[in-house]
């Protein structure tokens, strides 16, 4: 099957195999710069969630004067996960104190870059939201989102009642 295409006033014929090549040129064009929040593949950090988690808890430093204040929470960050892996763009999307905000950004700011985010068989720009959790444990006078006392006793391995 050939399909007639009309490029600067010459007339050109591709066969339906070509079609692909076309489709997948005019995709990257469009795609460049566009920043996407729903892929059919997510971004995904080099060698999964758990490779992940073990990054996180080994870069976070608890900031002193946050431990002494008892401060601890969710801060959630966003950060675009380019098409070559690389991170930018990081943000603070729901922040707790200013002391955790900074260690959040600064942690992100760390990543080694990520597989990135696919759509339609291309790697493409995507916002990715990260949750980082600041959890002290211990009779500390806490401040903003506390533990609920009971699961901090029982993952101490008391028995509370």
């Amino acid at each position: 099957m050939f399909l007639k295409i009309t490029h600067e006033d010459e007339n050109e014929f591709l066969e339906r195999d070509d079609i692909s090549v076309v489709q997948t040129s005019v995709l990257n064009t469009i795609y460049e710069d566009e920043v996407f929040v729903d892929v059919e593949t997510q971004p995904e950090f080099p060698v999964g969630i758990k490779a992940l988690m073990t990054f996180l808890a080994k870069s976070i430093q608890y900031p002193v004067k946050a431990v002494r204040e008892g401060i601890q929470g969710q801060v959630i960050t966003n950060f675009i996960v380019h098409k070559d892996g690389t991170i930018s763009d990081i943000n603070i999307e729901k922040g707790v104190d200013s002391l955790l905000d900074a260690e959040a950004l600064r942690v992100v700011s760390t990543m080694p870059n990520w597989n990135p985010g696919i759509e339609k068989g291309e790697p493409v720009n995507v916002r990715f939201t990260l949750p980082l959790i600041f959890r002290l444990e211990g009779n500390r006078n806490m401040r903003k989102k506390p533990l609920d006392e009971t699961r901090a006793k029982s993952k101490r391995g008391e028995n509370w009642r």
